[in-house]
């Protein structure tokens, strides 16, 4: 018998990508270069955050503050808070394996995992 069942890929308890997107887009934006979300997936989507970091900072062509990342996670949290729901089916889905571990189950996907968690009250 299974004693965990855990989930950590976006887009298939959540699609927080293009709401991350939205956001980072939005910074860059502010900082003085127009960015479209699609632009933001295509410099930014599938890096690691200390990549995306470097990114941004040839993007607007100077050194980001060191309140950057959490600027940004704590923008992102809002954003997720707001707007973030579980994909079609997928409450249903987790719903089937109430019986792993107890009936316990636990979503995580990185960095915000408390925003997905949220989620299942949805």
């Amino acid at each position: 018998m299974a004693k965990a069942l855990i989930f950590d890929f976006d887009g298939v308890v959540a699609d927080s990508e293009v709401l991350a997107n939205t956001v980072l887009a939005e910074i860059v934006t502010e900082l003085g270069v127009p960015t479209t979300v699609e632009d933001s997936y295509r410099c930014y989507l599938g890096k690691r955050f200390g990549e995306i970091i470097t990114e941004i900072e040839k993007t607007v062509g100077r050194t980001l503050p060191p309140t950057f990342a959490a600027q940004f996670q704590a923008r992102t949290l809002v954003s997720f808070r707001r707007a973030l729901v579980p994909i079609a089916g997928m409450r249903e889905f987790i719903a089937k394996f109430s019986h792993v571990h107890g009936g316990s189950r636990r979503i995580y996907s990185r960095p915000c995992s408390s925003a997905l968690m949220q989620t299942q009250k949805r």
